[in-house]
């Protein structure tokens, strides 16, 4: 009898023991929760979520849609365009894809608001094209997986910008 009411007793803190984690685990959760919502109810918040749409709007409805133009450029020249602004109007229907939203000089400059570097087969990772306006992040478009005529996959990253050491 002595065994098993140690055995029951041992149980019981195990029990507890569990009870007690799940507890602090739910704590934890509620906490993180409260957190993020307090952060998007303040203007911190409001700002990173407008940052977020930029970041969309730049990079889905502006240069995805660039690099399949020049995508097309390349399937119908041969060779990728020397610059990214060779693919309007034939491979580029609205001369406004070529320029970010945040870039102040816009089709008045004469040139693209995005970094172009014309893709090459032995330099994969290299970024077909980049956008410097949403600081601190600069928005990337590289080709995923092995570039194949027609068949590129092209995808949007972020990453930090390089700080500058003065």
């Amino acid at each position: 009898m002595k065994a098993s009411s140690e055995f029951q007793r041992r149980n019981q803190r195990r029990t507890w023991t569990v009870i007690l984690f799940l507890v602090a685990l739910l704590l934890v959760a509620l906490l993180s929760i409260s957190y993020f919502a307090v952060m998007m109810a303040t203007e911190g918040g409001a700002s990173f979520m407008a940052q977020a749409q930029r970041l969309k709007e730049c990079g889905h409805q502006r240069m995805l849609p660039l690099a399949a133009a020049a995508e097309r450029y390349r399937r119908g020249e041969g060779k990728y365009p020397e610059r990214i602004e060779d693919v309007f109007p034939v491979y580029l229907a609205e001369e406004q894809m070529l320029y970010c939203p945040l870039d102040t000089a816009g089709p008045d400059a004469k040139r693209s608001s995005f970094t172009y570097q014309p893709p090459e087969p032995d330099k994969p990772n290299v970024p077909l094209l980049e956008c410097p306006h949403h600081d601190p992040l600069v928005l990337l478009v590289r080709p995923q997986g092995r570039m194949e005529p027609g068949h590129t996959l092209w995808v949007l990253h972020t990453k930090a910008r390089a700080r500058s050491t003065q």
